[in-house]
């Protein structure tokens, strides 16, 4: 009745256009009905890997689903995995060579990371193709990757069901040594992007491995290097079979892994992942003769025993060995910091962390790097302000990257003082130095704060601290580098409201200064700047801060002086009284003045 209603009311053109895809339907339905009914015959299809420029530019035609294809939002994906040496596509033809689907692969030096697989929309099962093409890639004496790396549920689901019916997920997590991005300046897109992999939820095919029809599961030997939470399940598991009562529980491997990762990368305590995984009932009728403790109870003792186990084991870390390996050294100071706040004895080691990354950070003026390099770091600044303001709403329209590059010439009378960027250390010296260990950056100018007067300052225009960093005071640092370096009475930058305050809270000297009443002193001007508002609707307000250099630079001089005092005659009992009192002394004077 509605729809003769409806249809009573359209129009000429409407009404027809309704029954030819009434029609196009009806067309569909008995297509599907006739192969559903047609006898199944084999098919044969041709695999292909594409590594060069122009046959991954030939991938995801028209026909093709995903955001790949030329219609797509992501249409320029393929020539850019073409152009890339650590890319390509893995396709699938059919007897027509007739591209029916693909799946995008990133090289890591772990092995093939296979992302999800699009189609044209063709009615073949092709997980047996895959699983086929997978396993000559690994095959002969030289396999073309040392591993291929499948993350949950790709490249498809129904060749995740076959390969999982013989083969088990990783027991543990590894890490995945790879660039994700085409460079530091394109951030590159992925459907998935790819980090680690994940235990309990990727599978790692390894050269020989076999795909059956059996439903028995078969663990490889995996040769990727565990994670820091991997490693920390090798012990828990080893300290688990040393003990009597925790023993009876080594069948619950997975589940303890699957714990480790979740409290190491999240810092939670996540005992649903022990309880669900707990056939309790199965394992109550193998306990005969022995008492039983409920389920419950049982679950919180082996969660107990890991955090215990995992806290013990973190206070114990030679700190200076573990930064050999940056991603353990970096997995082990995110979960410290997310125990802040309910382990206190892991402060100690927290301390010792980040002196080790004070050490390995060296602070260096732009200008004291090559030429050609200082272009290349201005142009990743200007990259970077693009990813640090897009959820402020974006950055000024008018800003340019020659705006960017002026600041290395001399564009007014003063002579250029661009900045200075925070590194890696390196062994090699600033020769070394690449894009990729850059920490921290400051990029500024001189200015005339009144002509009147004369007056000459130094503008921070732009600062950015990596999030790794933040605890390091390296934004006080690089400022503190730049007021030796320009020689100005004073120094002005944008800080967000607040800002000031923590500084003066992390530092021993600024503490002092602010008890015996200088900060205003020093502090000489602070007002509002402006205000931004976030992509979650939260407004930022910043506020500007013209600083007077003299005492800054007196106290820095005093904290080289004690330094060279400190090592020169180690053990003085009085030396921070007396560093301090000169320092106080100093900064009296200028008052005074």
């Amino acid at each position: 009745e509605i729809d003769q209603r409806v249809t009573s009311k359209l129009s000429g053109h409407a009404l027809a256009r309704k029954m030819a895809l009434l029609a196009e339907e009806d067309r569909i339905e008995n297509d599907f009905e006739q192969k559903a009914k047609a006898p199944i015959k084999s098919q044969s299809f041709t695999a292909a890997l594409h590594t060069s420029f122009f046959s991954c530019s030939t991938c995801c035609g028209p026909k093709m689903t995903g955001c790949y294809a030329p219609t797509g939002d992501h249409c320029e994906r393929p020539m850019e995995i073409g152009l890339r040496q650590d890319s390509a596509f893995l396709s699938i033809y059919d007897e027509f060579q007739t591209e029916i689907e693909n799946a995008e692969v990133l090289f890591a030096e772990e092995g093939a990371y296979v992302f999800k697989a699009y189609s044209n929309g063709h009615p073949y099962d092709t997980s047996e193709v895959w699983v086929a093409l997978f396993e000559k890639l690994l095959a002969g004496s030289t396999p073309l990757f040392p591993a291929i790396i499948i993350p949950n549920a790709f490249p498809n689901q129904t060749t995740w069901n076959l390969i999982r019916r013989t083969i088990d997920t990783e027991l543990t997590g590894s890490a995945l040594t790879c660039q994700p991005d085409f460079s530091p300046d394109w951030r590159t897109y992925y459907d998935y992007r790819p980090d680690k992999v994940r235990c309990g939820l990727d599978v790692v095919l390894h050269p020989g491995f076999a795909v059956g029809k059996s439903r028995s599961l078969m663990r490889q030997t995996s040769q990727l290097t565990k994670d820091f939470a991997g490693e920390l399940f090798n012990g828990v598991i080893h300290q688990i079979a040393c003990d009597d009562w925790l023993k009876r529980f080594r069948f619950l491997g997975r589940c303890i892994a699957q714990f480790i990762s979740v409290f190491i990368s999240e810092g939670a305590i996540d005992k649903s992942l022990l309880h669900d995984g707990f056939d309790y009932k199965r394992w109550k009728k193998t306990q005969k003769g022995t008492q039983v403790l409920p389920k419950t109870e049982i679950v919180d003792r082996l969660a107990a025993y890991v955090v215990k186990y995992v806290h013990a084991h973190c206070k114990k870390i030679d700190v200076e060995e573990l930064a050999l390996n940056r991603k353990h050294f970096f997995e082990l100071k995110g979960f410290i910091d997310s125990q802040a706040g309910t382990c206190r004895s892991l402060q100690r080691k927290d301390n010792e962390m980040l002196a080790v990354l004070r050490r390995s950070t060296l602070i260096v003026p732009i200008l004291n790097l090559p030429r050609s390099f200082q272009e290349a770091l201005m142009h990743w600044i200007f990259r970077n302000e693009d990813r640090v303001w897009r959820y402020r709403g974006g950055r000024d329209g008018h800003e340019t990257f020659q705006q960017y590059l002026e600041f290395l010439d001399d564009r007014t009378q003063f002579s250029a003082l661009p900045g200075v960027a925070a590194f890696a250390a390196k062994s090699g010296g600033m020769d070394l130095f690449t894009i990729n260990d850059v920490l921290a950056y400051a990029v500024g100018e001189h200015v005339v704060l009144n002509e009147r007067r004369g007056n000459i300052a130094y503008e921070v225009v732009t600062a950015w601290v990596s999030p790794r960093f933040r605890r390091l005071n390296l934004a006080v640092s690089m400022y503190c580098n730049l007021m030796e370096q320009a020689s100005c009475s004073s120094f002005v930058c944008d800080v967000l409201q607040g800002s000031l305050d923590h500084i003066v809270r992390s530092s021993f000297w600024f503490r002092c200064l602010r008890a015996l009443h200088l900060m205003p002193f020093i502090v000489r001007e602070q007002r509002e700047s402006y205000e931004v508002v976030t992509q979650d609707g939260k407004k930022e307000r910043f506020e500007r801060l013209v600083i007077n250099t003299a005492p800054i630079l007196s106290i820095l001089k005093v904290k080289k002086c004690a330094s060279y005092i400190r090592r020169r005659l180690p053990g003085v009992a009085l030396l921070s009284g007396c560093v301090l009192i000169t320092a106080v002394f100093v900064l009296a004077r200028y008052r005074t003045c």
